[in-house]
């Protein structure tokens, strides 16, 4: 019981200079708990195991000043090792991330300063009174007998084994996990009655915020697809309302009874400029990479809170790849149509050089039957054929890079094709 006295002492330790720091807790904060506990009793247990070591095995006439000799070196280093380590932590963007690691770093010290102190100061101070006699513990004694018992047992033992394993697997999917903190306390409490209070005066329980990425989210593509989003989404059950640069435009310049068009970037930016500071830092980037989306969810449950998330974030990826694919599909179209347009223009072209070499050939022939202006007109028939093939042959390079950029559009289309199908199957 000494090293689980060691880590309760520790554990409250941390978390009231915690407090008294000013970090609050929260659910990382508060899942360093059972890592706390499973470090800390580790200190404790090796300090008082090798001080029994020290007082009953090698009967040292100082098992305190032995035990502390030996082990508070490597401890400290371990202890030293892991504060940094933890420390690392504080380098991440996210707040609580970083007083997750605050809180590591500040237990482990005060665990292993516990974990060497209290079980060498309770230890010593029995031993000064009266040196205690060696007692085989019940632990000790139950592990010696089992290691006795004959080896026609191993085969039942192990057939047991496996099937208390297999029972666990058939029953782990029936176990119901309560996701809700609410749900985790007292549900007669006051806190719990103001809560739903205020849900019911409010008509919601939480807010999703959504983070909306983009090179630029004043674009008009990207405000379409905002306005879009959040019109689907205030359409559920789920969501009472929303907030957000996008859907407050959208819904001054609604006109009822007309077709609902999305704010132009005119309208964001105007908007923009005359927000209160604070609402502006909330909701938009200064840079206008990043924009604030804020769901206000009617009361449910976070596993409700999860499929909503989910659907809507599908129905969101499903409108982008959706107009992905329309762009796509224009820029083959008009690929191919300039290709079309180059094939047009070579078959003309390709005439013309078929009557200048009919030309050619004619004036050949008139020539050779002793026709002076005919063997003077040849040099520049030869021209005008040379002039109509260079014609022709620029005129086919053209159309095989139309080919080229027609094949390339319809490759990326058929990539997106592919990869929308491949998200599609995998939801």
């Amino acid at each position: 019981m000494l090293p689980l006295l060691s880590v309760l002492v520790g554990v409250i330790w941390t978390f009231s200079l915690l407090g008294f720091i000013g970090i609050d807790l929260s659910l990382v904060t508060i899942s360093g708990l059972p890592i706390l506990i499973g470090v800390g009793i580790d200190f404790a247990i090796q300090v008082h195991s090798r001080y029994e070591e020290e007082r009953t095995l090698d009967r040292d006439p100082d098992p305190l000043g032995e035990t502390v000799a030996n082990l508070a070196p490597a401890l400290i280093a371990a202890t030293i090792a892991g504060v940094c380590s933890f420390l690392a932590l504080r380098v991440s963007k996210v707040p609580m991330i970083k007083d997750f690691g605050i809180l590591l770093a500040l237990g482990i010290f005060l665990l292993v300063l516990l974990g060497i102190a209290m079980p060498a100061t309770v230890l010593g101070a029995r031993d000064w009174r009266k040196r205690a006699k060696h007692t085989t513990p019940w632990v000790e004694r139950l592990v010696v007998w089992l290691g006795s018992m004959p080896t026609r047992l191993v085969a039942p033992l192990a057939a047991a084994s496996i099937v208390l394993f297999a029972l666990g697997i058939a029953v782990e999917g029936r176990t119901t996990i309560e996701s809700d903190p609410i749900r985790w306390v007292d549900q007669g409490s006051q806190t719990v009655k103001d809560i739903a209070l205020l849900e019911d005066q409010t008509g919601f329980s939480s807010t999703l915020g959504i983070l909306i990425e983009s090179a630029n989210v004043m674009d008009p593509a990207v405000i379409q697809v905002i306005d879009e989003f959040l019109r689907d989404a205030e359409a559920r059950p789920d969501v009472v309302s929303s907030s957000s640069l996008t859907g407050t435009m959208s819904k001054v310049i609604d006109v009822p009874g007309a077709t609902a068009l999305p704010p132009t970037p005119a309208d964001l930016e105007a908007a923009a400029a005359v927000m209160p500071p604070d609402i502006r830092t909330a909701l938009l980037i200064d840079d206008l990479t990043a924009t604030q989306i804020n769901l206000r969810l009617a009361p449910a449950s976070l596993d409700e809170r999860a499929a909503l998330f989910a659907t809507e974030t599908a129905r969101a990826a499903l409108a982008q790849a959706t107009r992905r694919r329309a762009e796509l599909v224009e820029v083959v179209e008009v690929a191919a149509a300039a290709e079309q347009a180059g094939r047009d223009r070579l078959g003309p072209c390709r005439l013309a050089h078929a009557d200048a070499e009919r030309k050619l050939e004619k004036l050949a022939d008139t020539a050779a039957l002793g026709s002076d202006p005919a063997a003077r007109s040849i040099a520049k028939a030869r021209d005008d054929v040379e002039t109509a093939a260079s014609i022709v042959s620029a005129h086919e390079r053209r159309v095989r890079v139309l080919a080229g950029e027609r094949e390339a559009a319809e490759a990326v289309l058929a990539e997106h094709d592919t990869t929308e199908a491949v998200r599609i199957a995998e939801q």
